[in-house]
């Protein structure tokens, strides 16, 4: 039965943001007839939905007033990451996860099925949902960024270019962290938009440069380390050898890639993160997570070999690699 019935905690969740109850009650705990009041909700359905609330831990009662728990805070938050995946959920997970049996029979991409065009394109014509999608990003890179830091020297950087990389978020904390690097962020011309601001709060502007285009077409050439930070699990094994083809073509001999990824593992029940991101990606990109051995076929394919595999904890890792000496660039398959 909760298997069956998880769809209403999450119905809950969104309707306690789409009411508005939670941002009235974010300043101070109210009484209910005050709430109602404020987000003009039918006064006897508002106390039976707070009634709910209070079971899933998100709002609390005392001294007859309702009042924000912890977890309810987080959700309120009017900037926070928590808001901006539940619009991508309300407006685009749960419409495209209804076609997971299609994509399962199919191998055709749920999402499109839903919404006629790609995910990609969809957002595109939503800003809103292109803002939602680049603050939950922003949200992971800020983990991730960390864990990079952590995980690989970039000490001896002299241009650092991250392929995929939203508004820069990675870029300024790499710069940030390495005074005498220079830094590219490219991605599509909607969402490096916004990098001009991450890069001047961050104090990196005038060592931080923005690049708008594809990288199925071409991607900033000079750098002597390129970053990938989960953007191959969003694409086919096709799509992500034209992406890395693209890499190796930008690339020097003595160039490295960086791959940040969470790994899937070839035992029989793997992480279950990985397996629920496995099928997200299938659902609304087409994508995939994959093993160590997956991703080494790919980089031979693209011209690279697999230098070295760095575990970050979970099922993150950094796959490091570099032009294979046997395999000159080229974006014509061989």
């Amino acid at each position: 039965m909760d298997l069956l019935y998880g769809f209403r905690t999450t119905s809950i969740v969104l309707a306690a943001l789409a009411t508005g109850v939670l941002d009235a009650l974010r300043a101070a705990p109210k009484d209910e007839a005050s709430v109602a009041r404020e987000t003009r909700a039918h006064a006897p359905s508002l106390a039976r939905f707070l009634r709910a609330l209070e079971r899933l831990g998100i709002v609390q009662r005392e001294a007859g007033t309702i009042g924000l728990t912890a977890t309810g805070r987080r959700l309120a938050e009017p900037d926070g990451a928590f808001l901006a995946r539940a619009t991508l959920i309300g407006d685009e997970y749960i419409a495209a996860w209804q076609h997971l049996a299609h994509t399962v029979m199919t191998g055709e991409t749920a999402f499109e099925r839903a919404f006629g065009m790609s995910a990609w394109d969809y957002r595109a014509r939503r800003p809103d949902l292109s803002a939602a999608f680049n603050r939950t990003m922003a949200d992971h890179r800020a983990s991730a960024s960390r864990i990079v830091l952590a995980a690989y020297d970039f000490s001896h950087a002299r241009t650092i270019v991250d392929i995929g990389g939203g508004p820069g978020g990675l870029i300024a904390d790499l710069l940030a962290a390495h005074p005498r690097a220079r830094g590219i962020v490219f991605d599509q011309p909607h969402v490096v938009a916004e990098a001009p601001a991450v890069f001047d709060a961050a104090g990196v502007s005038d060592r931080a440069s923005i690049v708008g285009g594809s990288f199925f077409e071409a991607v900033p050439a000079g750098g002597d380390i390129y970053l990938l930070q989960y953007v191959l699990h969003d694409w086919s094994d096709e799509r992500c050898t034209a992406i890395l083809r693209k890499c190796r073509t930008a690339m020097d001999a003595h160039s490295r890639l960086l791959i940040v990824e969470d790994l899937m593992t070839a035992r029989s029940i793997p992480n279950d993160h990985v397996v629920m991101l496995d099928l997200q990606m299938m659902v609304m990109l087409g994508g995939r997570e994959r093993t160590r051995e997956e991703f080494d076929a790919l980089l031979c394919q693209a011209g690279f070999e697999l230098l070295s595999t760095i575990p970050t904890g979970g099922a993150g890792c950094v796959l490091v690699a570099g032009p294979a000496l046997d395999a000159p660039p080229s974006d014509v398959p061989s």
